[in-house]
């Protein structure tokens, strides 16, 4: 092995190690963004496991783009599987590839074209049934307006008498999968200890939800008849694809929404310049994917809440076989970690990293950060198939919103709680008028 590459990773080690581990337990969000003082690669350990935190753009793109083969998701989302199956989130290598490239054309520009009159329809009848001088549960309502579109567009079902007990089994289930993933000893999901039984009621619930939406589910649906056509007979697939469309359908949309509402609440100002932009737009253009992308303000919004609070905060992957990145020796069966909340607060490239300010989106400064300083939707070959669909889902809704109404908030903007996304740990609760 080359003398370069035998270099000692920076890291904590003895009792320092111990305190690490319980600071990332304790409060992970800042242990990211503190490990950052050991170096661009930071090894740390749980037990016999191994970490390697990567902090800089050359080691993040040589472990999650440029060699995506040497690194598997298995050992990081295995206590998803069993909700998740081998749906396209948690599958891997051949299987992954094939399913990714036959579902890749129900959410290009095309087909999300076809779905735009459907989200804006769903959006303003949301809008409607609120008055002026009402308190709105932001995190509450973008729940249920974002599972009202994952279903009206992806699935042609009507979610809305369901919703509440839809979001619910979604919630449990991210739950008891991170205190599960968070547990030393992990005893198998077939003994009847309360937490595995828990579990697997919450799974269970989430499967009748599915199984309902598949039996209704209409053939005029362009999505649902792709997913059928890739998973041929296998029920057991078809309903795997439809959980994890259901999941990441609507949970990372409906978390950002409830973040840039409360934002957006606090800064009466940036709100009037938004009303503006989103009124002379909706009164002047035919409402395409092209059109949206012109709301140069609205956009910036939403890339500075994906900012602050990116629903993947941390992405892990598993070395297959021993590599190394920029000098170091990562081993197999070690773990490799983008912490994207700390790369989205790193000083050098976000000023005052803590301030909400969508100006750092907007003009010539994006063009000087190294675009994976900023990977809300993860990065490499398993980047967010759905991005498009929700930046558009989320366009329409902020525009509808703030052309329609002021809002204020109500008490203090919540601390982020880190879930399979990164949730508010109270509702976001604003006044509307």
């Amino acid at each position: 092995m080359p003398a370069k590459i035998q270099r000692r990773v920076p890291g904590p080690r003895g009792l320092d190690s111990f305190r690490a581990m319980r600071h990332f337990l304790q409060d992970p969000l800042d242990y990211l963004v503190k490990l950052q003082r050991y170096g661009d690669v930071v090894r740390t350990g749980m037990g016999p496991v191994t970490f390697h935190t990567i902090y800089n753009p050359l080691g993040l793109r040589r472990a999650f783009v440029d060699q995506p083969n040497n690194y598997t998701k298995r050992g990081v989302i295995d206590d998803l599987v069993p909700v998740l199956g081998d749906g396209l989130l948690s599958s891997e290598g051949a299987a992954w590839k094939k399913r990714r490239a036959e579902l890749s054309p129900g959410m290009a520009p095309r087909a999300l074209d076809a779905m735009l009159s459907t989200i804006d329809e769903t959006v303003q009848q949301t809008l409607l049934g609120w008055s002026s001088g009402q308190a709105i549960n932001a995190s509450e309502a973008t729940a249920h307006l974002a599972l009202q579109i994952v279903g009206r567009t992806l699935f042609d079902v009507d979610l809305s008498s369901r919703a509440s007990d839809v979001s619910l089994a979604v919630e449990k289930v991210s739950r008891l999968a991170l205190r599960r993933s968070k547990a030393l000893v992990k005893l198998p999901l077939g003994l009847p200890t309360p937490a595995n039984i828990g579990y697997r009621r919450a799974i269970d619930l989430l499967r009748k939800h599915t199984d309902a939406i598949i039996a209704e589910a209409s053939t005029r649906s362009p999505f649902m008849t792709m997913l059928s056509n890739a998973t041929g007979s296998d029920t057991e697939a078809l309903r795997n694809e439809v959980i994890t469309f259901l999941l990441a359908g609507h949970e990372t949309t409906a978390t950002t929404m409830a973040w840039t509402i409360g934002h957006l609440a606090r800064d009466i100002a940036l709100q009037d310049r938004a009303r503006e932009e989103a009124r002379q737009f909706l009164a002047q253009n035919e409402l395409t994917i092209d059109a949206y992308s012109s709301l140069e303000l609205i956009d910036a919004i939403i890339s500075e809440a994906l900012r602050l609070y990116p629903p993947g905060w941390m992405l892990l992957r598993r070395a297959e076989m021993d590599d190394e990145v920029m000098g170091y020796v990562v081993s197999r069966n070690s773990f490799v970690v983008a912490p994207v909340y700390a790369l989205h607060r790193n000083p050098e490239c976000w000023p005052e990293p803590e301030r909400f300010d969508p100006s750092r989106f907007i003009g010539r400064d994006q063009p000087r950060r190294d675009p994976l300083m900023y990977v809300p939707f993860g990065l490499g070959p398993r980047r967010c198939i759905g991005e498009r669909f929700a930046r558009l889902e989320m366009c329409v809704f902020l525009a509808r919103l703030v052309s329609r109404f002021s809002m204020t908030p109500i008490g203090e903007l919540p601390c982020p709680e880190t879930l399979t996304t990164l949730r508010p740990r109270e509702p976001v609760r604003v006044r509307i008028e």
